[in-house]
C-alpha cells in the first residue's frame, strides 16, 4: 500500500491588504511530497517565512492565483532576495501562474534590471485544466474574480486532496475544486451584510460546502469587518451548525495537517 502523503499547510497571511489583528496579506506554504510550494505571495510573506524558520531560497514553486498585489507583491522581494550573493546555492524556483505573469516579470526587470531577473524556462503560464508541480498534480478552475483568476485543486498522492479558493465569489469552479477534498482553504472575506463582488461571505461559503462536501474547510482572507464576527464564538459556531464539513479558522503561522 502506498505511503500516505506528508502534507503541511502553513498560513503565512490570513488577512487582506487591510492588515490587522495579527493577520498579514495572503500567502500560504504548502509542504507536500518533499516539495515547498508557496501558494500566493502577498506583502509580509517573506517576513512570515523568516518567523517560521523557512529560508526563502528553499522554495521549489511559487503558485499564484491571480495578480492583485495583496496576493503576489512579495514575489518581487523574493526575486531580489535570491539575487543576493550569499544565496548562490538557492533552490531552483519555478513560478507558475495565470497567463500574464511573464509580462509582469518583464515589467519588473525593466525597472529593476538584473536584480530581479528570473530564468524564463522557470516560468510557466497556465490556463484552466491540469498541470503539475513536481510530484503534485493540480488543476486550475476559473474563479469569479478579476480575470485571470483561478481556484486550485491538488492531488498529493495516496488519495490526499486539497483545494484553494484564491479570491472568488461562489461559482461552479470553486465547487468543483472543493468537491470531496480532505481540506479546502477558502476565503471568507466579509460578513453576509457586507458582501463585496468577487469575494465570499459565510452564507456563500456554506452553500459551497453543502454542494462540494469537503471533509474540512479552513477559512481565511479576512477583512477587518470579519473580526467582530470571528470574536463572537457562539454566533460563529451557529453559522456552521448541521454541516457535514468541519469548519476551522486559519491564523498566521498556525499549521494545519489534513
Amino acid at each position: 500500500m502506498p505511503e500516505p502523503a506528508i502534507v503541511r499547510l502553513l498560513p503565512l497571511g490570513t488577512g487582506s491588504i487591510l492588515m490587522g489583528a495579527g493577520r498579514s496579506a495572503a500567502g500560504y506554504l504548502l509542504e507536500a511530497n518533499g516539495l515547498r510550494i508557496l501558494v500566493d505571495c502577498g506583502p509580509g510573506t517573506l517576513l512570515r517565512l523568516d518567523e517560521a524558520g523557512v529560508g526563502p531560497t528553499t522554495i521549489d514553486y511559487v503558485l499564484l492565483s491571480h495578480f492583485h498585489p495583496d496576493h503576489h507583491a512579495d514575489l518581487l522581494g523574493l526575486l531580489f532576495h535570491r539575487q543576493n550573493r550569499s544565496h548562490a546555492d538557492a533552490q531552483r524556483l519555478t513560478i507558475v501562474a495565470p497567463r500574464g505573469v511573464r509580462a509582469i516579470l518583464e515589467a519588473w526587470r525593466t525597472v529593476y534590471g538584473s536584480w530581479v531577473e528570473h530564468p524564463p524556462e522557470d516560468v510557466v503560464e497556465i490556463d484552466e485544466g491540469d498541470f503539475e508541480l513536481g510530484t503534485v498534480r493540480a488543476r486550475a478552475f476559473a474563479a469569479k474574480h478579476s480575470p485571470p483568476a483561478f481556484c486550485y485543486r491538488f492531488d498529493l498522492g495516496s488519495g490526499t486532496t486539497l483545494a484553494y479558493s484564491g479570491d472568488t465569489e461562489d461559482c461552479p469552479g470553486l465547487v468543483e475544486a472543493c468537491r470531496g477534498v480532505d481540506l479546502c482553504w477558502m476565503e471568507c472575506s466579509f460578513p453576509d451584510d457586507e458582501h463585496t463582488p468577487g469575494h465570499m461571505t459565510p452564507a456563500r461559503v456554506r452553500g459551497v460546502l453543502e454542494a462540494a462536501q469537503p471533509r474540512v474547510a479552513a477559512l481565511t482572507h479576512f477583512y477587518p469587518p470579519m473580526q467582530a464576527l470571528l470574536a463572537d464564538e457562539a454566533r460563529w459556531r451557529a453559522l456552521w451548525g448541521g454541516l457535514a464539513t468541519r469548519v476551522i479558522v486559519l491564523r498566521d503561522l498556525e499549521e494545519v495537517r489534513p
